[in-house]
């Protein structure tokens, strides 16, 4: 390139004028984007100062040319294998090769001389496609102009250059793609520290009247590209644009037409393909919101339209820390529209007793419309009783008894919000909340979400709980009475209280099958009403959710109603033994999980705690180190005590390694009474004293530590937990007893009161 520029240069020196015109050598030398350039000489020269990063070469030609040679046109073949070219003028050499300083000196010189060549007029000159068809004349079209190439090769500095003067940023190549296209699924050369430079492009294309929401046309010979906008190109695993700054390119956070807010739209598409991306411009969007009022308020409108709630429920599922966000955004204090009458009351009292959460809730209460959006209205007149507002009876479970109490103990400082989010309690939303994973725990630490759990749970479902909670108590004491009896049939001579337990036992057992039944129905259903990928992903059958409920609840139900089948069958089905097994089985299962129960009331939290650790990945791992551990002690045990009970072997290993009892030891070899102790087995006795030394004082230290720190990990996140368990049990609750109406406060004192009573009447059948 260097000899190549030396000899231009040393022919410029006794030439005054330089004609237009190709060379053979020239044009053997010049490569163009992969492929030989039939140039003029002004290309040539072109080429030559931008492979060696100076304009010497067509300082020199440009004042030796005339206007036609100005705008030779340099030739190269369109694709492999085509008769068609591709003709080039010299600014597109240079924006091609990322010369700007070439770029200034053609610019400047054309500009001067060629009068009828404004500097927007220049900068915008199109290539050519020069079509020869095998009949017919050859023809032209327009191909792209400098800046397309620019954006296309993601030259950063070119395609600012072109823009300061006058590149049009909304111009198309002839495949109907825009250089926000090309930017976006190239992004710019020069890695992670180009991320300011990709954001200043792409603004400043804007702010020169590119659209973030020009769409290619279905007709572009990639299908890949196809009917896409800038957004979405970005989001392909193809894009080398920055995704943690797409933000910059989605249409709801740059609403340049003044349409219809687009957010929900927007953060859906980028979740069906770049879970990173769509986080962002969530996280933009709440940085906006709090200095751009007309957007948030953009935003809510948005959030009321028709089929935002499964949309919610889509994000809550992919992302649930984005979603958590976005009702946070949605959440407001009511309107108030005359303060002398309509005050919120700052203070209130909670449920006491068995009862002690700490958030009301209440659904669709009375709203007012303002800039389209729907918000709550407080139209309480504290003027007046309650009773006498029969409209707006919604408001006496914000304020129970505030009048009379608000001063008293029992009162708590309060506040008043609401979520701008129509149907809410969608059991769509519920289920994805129920779906949250672990690392995503954090979201029920959000109001928005607490709020969703609290409402279905305290207005609907705690009642289908109570009256679950009280059948299996019932239950439970029904089969420790049948087993109390010391009979597991039931004769013909059998008294009414014993068919009444049957009927108990034998009644829960097919009662949880048909709720079963129908909770598979209900699932079925709601799967099927789904379209959308991610909504039947998200009710897929093969869910945790159906796992870790319906598998356990149909064993249990199993094994009860076939214990109380046998119990009444004429012919004994099974053996005594293996019937006493059976209902050992129900006792046992049927009392944890009235445990399991009892940790979803608010005092039953630290439950959770308990329960995370035991299951916790450190105290598992540790455990199953234990038992292998155990297990070779055991094995050592049974091949040195040779000739004995391998069971009564194992049982004294289990008895004298893990509860260090000394009948255990005694049957090891490690018997210290002094009559006994010369007789122990030298070997045995060796053993014994490693294995116990080691589990004393190593293995089971280890676990007490280990199950400690477990502990203390999530504590933390027992309210998370609590809040997660709710959201399960809300689920598979409504969708199994959604055809029964349990809800109402009254409903709720009058299932408390039977659990009382039958507690009582429990407690008296027992003793008797």
């Amino acid at each position: 390139v260097r000899r190549a520029r030396d000899k231009l240069l040393s022919a410029l020196e006794g030439n005054p004028v330089i004609e237009g015109g190709s060379d053979e050598e020239m044009n053997r030398i010049i490569i163009y984007k992969g492929r030989p350039l039939k140039a003029q000489l002004l290309h040539f020269a072109v080429w030559v100062s931008a492979r060696l990063k100076e304009s010497t070469c067509v300082e020199r030609l440009l004042p030796l040319l005339s206007e036609q040679d100005l705008f030779a046109k340099a030739k190269h073949q369109t694709r492999p294998g085509s008769t068609d070219e591709t003709w080039l003028d010299s600014i597109h050499i240079a924006a091609g090769l990322g010369a700007v300083g070439v770029m200034e000196v053609l610019r400047d010189h054309v500009v001067l001389q060629a009068k009828a060549k404004t500097q927007s007029h220049y900068v915008n000159t199109p290539c050519l496609v020069h079509h020869r068809p095998e009949h017919g004349q050859p023809w032209e079209e327009e191909y792209y102009i400098p800046l397309h190439d620019a954006t296309n090769a993601g030259n950063i500095e070119v395609s600012m250059w072109l823009l300061m003067h006058g590149a049009d940023a909304r111009a198309k190549n002839k495949d109907g793609v825009t250089p926000l296209h090309f930017v976006a699924l190239r992004g710019v050369v020069g890695g992670i520290e180009s991320d300011d430079e990709v954001i200043r492009l792409v603004q400043v294309l804007c702010q020169r009247g590119a659209s973030l929401e020009s769409r290619i046309p279905m007709s572009h010979p990639d299908p890949l590209m196809r009917g896409k906008v800038p957004l979405e190109l970005a989001a392909t695993d193809q894009s080398r644009f920055p995704k943690h700054v797409m933000h910059i390119l989605a249409p709801c956070l740059n609403n340049q037409s003044g349409g219809e807010p687009r957010f929900f739209s927007d953060i859906c598409f980028l979740l069906s393909l770049n879970t990173e991306a769509a986080e962002e411009v969530v996280k933009e969007l709440v940085r906006r919101s709090l200095k751009q009022p007309e957007l948030l308020n953009s935003f809510r409108l948005d959030a009321q339209q028709p089929g935002r709630t499964d949309s919610m429920a889509a994000v809550l599922y992919i992302s649930p820390s984005a979603a958590a966000d976005m009702l946070d955004m949605l959440i407001v204090s009511p309107e108030v529209q005359d303060v002398s009458k309509h005050n919120i009351p700052p203070r209130t009292t909670f449920g006491a007793g068995l009862s002690s959460e700490v958030m009301n809730c209440t659904y669709r209460p009375d709203v007012l419309v303002r800039d389209g959006v729907m918000l709550p209205c407080w139209k309480f007149d504290s003027q007046k009783d309650i009773s006498q507002q029969p409209g707006i009876q919604w408001h006496s479970s914000f304020m129970p008894e505030v009048s009379k109490s608000g001063s008293g103990r029992n009162a708590v400082n309060v506040s008043v919000r609401a979520t701008l989010l129509p149907n809410m309690l969608d059991i769509d939303i519920m289920m994805a909340v129920s779906q949250v994973e672990q690392e995503d725990l954090t979201v029920f630490s959000k109001l928005s979400i607490k709020g969703i759990v609290h409402c279905l749970w305290s207005n609907l479902i705690e009642s289908v709980w109570l009256a679950s909670l009280l059948f299996h108590m019932v239950e439970l004491f029904a089969f420790i009475w049948w087993g109390l009896s010391g009979q597991t049939h039931m004769h013909e001579d059998h008294s009414s209280i014993r068919a009444g337990l049957w009927i108990i036992m034998t009644g829960g057992g097919l009662r949880e099958m048909i709720q079963l039944g129908i909770l598979g129905y209900n699932w079925h259903k709601k799967r099927s009403a789904h379209q959308d990928f991610t909504m039947r992903s998200m009710w897929d059958y093969r869910s945790k959710l159906i796992t870790t409920w319906c598998m356990p609840t149909l064993a249990l139900a199993m094994i009860q109603v076939v214990f109380t089948y046998g119990a009444i069958s004429q012919q004994q089905l099974l053996p005594h033994s293996q019937e006493v097994v059976l209902m050992v089985g129900c006792v046992l299962l049927k009392s944890w999980l009235c445990i399991y129960m009892a940790r979803l009331h608010t005092s039953g939290v630290r439950i959770h705690a308990i329960s995370s650790s035991l299951l916790g990945a450190a105290t598992k791992q540790m455990i199953v180190i234990t038992l292998m551990i155990f297990a070779s002690f055991s094995l050592a045990f049974l091949i040195v005590a040779k000739g004995k009970d391998h069971g009564w072997v194992l049982a004294s290993a289990y008895r004298g390694l893990l509860f260090h009892d000394g009948n255990g030891l005694d049957n090891l070899g490690l018997n210290v009474h002094e009559d006994m102790f010369e007789k122990n087995d030298i070997l045995m006795m060796i053993v014994n004293l490693i294995g116990s030394t080691f589990f004393n004082i190593i293995v089971l230290n280890l676990i007490i530590a280990v199950y400690s720190n477990e502990y203390d990990r999530v504590q933390h996140q027992t309210p998370q937990y609590f809040l997660l368990a709710r959201a399960k049990y809300c689920v598979m609750y409504y969708l199994s007893c959604s055809l029964v109406g349990w809800h109402g406060a009254d409903f709720q004192r009058a299932l408390r009161l039977a659990s009382g009573v039958g507690a009582a009447l429990s407690l008296l059948l027992f003793r008797s």
